[in-house]
């Protein structure tokens, strides 16, 4: 979660979840934080 906290919001990073060709520790841990932020939106908000 370092890379999380030194970068930002996931949200702002990573627009329409696409991941980088290679993905680093960073990138896994904002996909991973992203699917599970969309996942528990409700929704009839979407």
């Amino acid at each position: 979660m370092v890379w999380l906290s030194r970068f930002g919001e996931p949200d702002a990073l990573v627009p329409g979840l696409t991941p980088d060709r290679e993905p680093g520790g960073g990138q896994v841990l904002i996909d991973v934080t992203v699917r599970e932020r969309h996942l528990r939106r409700d929704p009839s908000t979407t």
